[in-house]
């Protein structure tokens, strides 16, 4: 069924918060881009949103879907469509997501590329030039300052709830005031097993510092499975059972740094070798939590 007018005008509106949003025919239906960047398509009525190992933890529906130019896409969230703060969230976060050159084959908007000789003779090039310095700023500046001006860099995490190795229960709504380590993971990925002992030293670190720590694995058979790897180990710090939350991650295992407002500040796979760069991370929500608690 091909997209409607109405479909459109209703999109646009949910999207006020996105700049300079373009819808582009493609193929009978639309692909979206943010400033000559695609994020987006509108198929059949519905709108899909680009998606990477960064984003797929924002989706509700994390089934992927092949949309032209072979680029992989999530549904949005209905509820995101009634609310243009969480739909503009979940987009700017796609949009700070790096794109690895060629990824994208899809066709940019027209004007893009040749409006750039009659645009830099306008008197005001300029007040442009400011304007992308600006959001450039966004995305280089700590967040920490750009909290402090009023602005949220990031998306908000959804609140989920897991159960331990011993039957204790854990939300994110506990977590309140408090940096969250969400670090999902598999027992069948060797990368998981390879990093047990950092996030063993990690805990250690940071289990008497204001860290909400929620390793979860999404691996189905907690009870015989996790526990039995989890005894073989010796593992000293809470395992949770993440299977009913949290689909299988492409790549395995993924950590997410939540901010002690909720916000995803920090998303990917980590490695053995990345001890330092996650140290520095929490290092970071620790401050900018502490910032936050003394101006309160």
């Amino acid at each position: 069924m091909p997209t409607s007018k109405e479909t459109l005008d209703s999109l646009r509106k949910a999207l006020a918060l996105v700049p300079d949003v373009a819808f582009v025919p493609t193929l009978g239906e639309y692909s979206v881009y943010s400033r000559g960047r695609l994020f987006a398509a509108v198929t059949n009525n519905e709108l899909f949103i680009k998606a990477s190992p960064e984003t797929l933890c924002l989706f509700r529906d994390r089934k992927l879907y092949a949309q032209p130019g072979g680029i992989d896409m999530c549904r949005a969230d209905a509820d995101w469509l009634q609310d243009p703060e969480k739909l503009g969230e979940a987009v700017l976060y796609t949009l700070a997501i790096p794109t690895p050159a060629g990824r994208e084959s899809a066709k940019k908007p027209a004007g893009s590329g040749p409006a750039r000789g009659w645009l830099a003779r306008l008197p005001w090039e300029k007040a442009l030039a400011c304007c992308a310095g600006l959001a450039a700023l966004y995305f280089l500046l700590p967040y920490g300052a750009l909290s402090a001006l009023g602005i949220n860099k990031g998306t908000k995490a959804g609140n989920f709830a897991v159960t331990g190795l011993h039957g204790e229960k854990l939300q994110l709504s506990d977590c309140g005031g408090k940096p969250v380590f969400l670090y999902i993971w598999e027992t069948h990925s060797q990368l998981s097993i390879d990093n047990l002992p950092m996030i063993e030293a990690l805990y250690a670190s940071y289990k008497d510092k204001s860290v909400c720590f929620v390793p979860a694995t999404v691996t189905s058979d907690f009870n015989s499975v996790v526990r039995g790897l989890a005894a073989a180990k010796g593992l000293k710090y809470p395992v949770y059972n993440g299977a009913a939350q949290f689909q299988p991650q492409r790549r395995s295992p993924m950590l997410y740094l939540i901010d002690h407002a909720g916000y995803i500040r920090k998303s990917y796979s980590p490695s053995s070798e990345d001890r330092e760069k996650i140290t520095a991370d929490l290092d970071g929500l620790l401050r900018a939590a502490a910032v936050e608690a003394e101006r309160d």
